[in-house]
């Protein structure tokens, strides 16, 4: 917790770690590494995840419905419009 210097409360913090039971007596277990991750990398990794899901079930319905994709992803092939970069 984060307090103002009168003693209180001004937020709470919060931190992401990796649980520790996969530890092996006698290989690591005297070990107390703490692996912890950033909000910011989380976010990151489930924006990327969001986008790809988002497009596999645009193909995925356009396929159910018998349609012509629209282009999804780097090497998608659609027509060069006035303000793209050729």
């Amino acid at each position: 917790h984060k307090f103002h210097a009168d003693g209180n409360l001004s937020r709470y913090k919060a931190c992401l770690v990796v649980n520790g039971s996969s530890q092996q007596l006698g290989v690591d277990f005297d070990e107390t590494f703490s692996p912890v991750v950033k909000l910011a990398t989380i976010r990151t990794v489930l924006s990327h995840c969001v986008s790809r899901l988002v497009a596999a079930v645009v193909l995925a319905l356009a396929a159910a419905a018998g349609i012509e994709p629209p282009a999804v992803g780097p090497d998608r092939k659609q027509e060069q419009g006035p303000h793209s970069m050729q």
